[in-house]
This record gives C-alpha cells, sequence and structure tokens, in this order.
C-alpha cells in the first residue's frame, strides 16, 4: 500500500528502532512522551505532505547513513584486496583468522617460520596495515570469513 502515510508512534527510543521504522516506509517517528502539540503537528504534516526531519532524528539518519557508507567502503576495499592475495597468502590470513600462530601454519605448510612471516610482509604491505592484528579486526568487524566460507 504505497500511498499509506505510516507514522510510528512507541516507547521505544532506541536509534535501532528509529532506523528500521524509517526503513520500512514511516514517514515520522515520535515516542509517546511527546507532547500533544507534537504527535498533532507530525499528524497535520505528513497529511499535508509537508515532510521535514526534526533536527534530532535528522543527525541520528545522517550519522547511521555516514557508518553504513564507511563500512560499505571499508567492504568494498578489504574484498578487493583479499582478491589480490596469492592463494598461499589467504590461507595463511585464514589460519591467523581462525587462531593459529605463525608456527602452528609453518608446521602445516611444511615450511620455516621465516617463510610464513614473509608471507605475513606481504600481507600487510597488500593491506597498507602494521599489524596482523589490524586486520583480523578488520576482516572480523566486516564478517569476511562467513563470506568466504
Amino acid at each position: 500500500m504505497p500511498d499509506v502515510k505510516m507514522i510510528v508512534l512507541t516507547v521505544h527510543e532506541e536509534d535501532e528502532i528509529l532506523f528500521r521504522a524509517y526503513a520500512a516506509g514511516a514517514i515520522d517517528f515520535i515516542t509517546k512522551n511527546s507532547s500533544l502539540a507534537n504527535i498533532l503537528n507530525s499528524i497535520r504534516s505528513v497529511y499535508s505532505n509537508n515532510l521535514s526531519l526534526r533536527p534530532d532524528v535528522a543527525e541520528k539518519l545522517l550519522n547511521e547513513f555516514s557508518r553504513l557508507r564507511n563500512e560499505q567502503g571499508s567492504m568494498i576495499y578489504t574484498l578487493n584486496t583479499i582478491s589480490k592475495l596469492t592463494a598461499s597468502e589467504f590461507d595463511i590470513i585464514k589460519a591467523i583468522y581462525h587462531g593459529s600462530t605463525y608456527r602452528e601454519i609453518a608446521t602445516q605448510r611444511f615450511v620455516e617460520t621465516v617463510t610464513v612471516r614473509t608471507q605475513v610482509n606481504k600481507i600487510l604491505k597488500k593491506f597498507n596495515m602494521g599489524s596482523m592484528k589490524e586486520i583480523i579486526d578488520t576482516l572480523k568487524k566486516l564478517k569476511i570469513f562467513d563470506i568466504y566460507e
């Protein structure tokens, strides 16, 4: 029913509920502790298509949009970088992600630990990061191995 205009009237003030309401098509979001005048103004504004976001709501939505945009950019950059890894580098990063030490990786791959460290240095350069912890934290934040596994 695309012609229906929704106003969410709720006791909840959490940002996540606000985001979900707007994502579901709400035109306005009001908490029940708002004044009767604010509630009536919202109804009148929505009815007359005189739509505007209150500054507090606009700020929350803009901040969330910015966060999502940054996360999306980080995801694209990370996936692009992963696509440039060799199969060996990918296996090493995956093993580190799952908690293996350099020594354990070397033993599993039948190579010296120095060989693993050399490949880790190549991985660091490709990601342009200073430590494997930074890379692994990024991969966990973006849930990259949920995609690859």
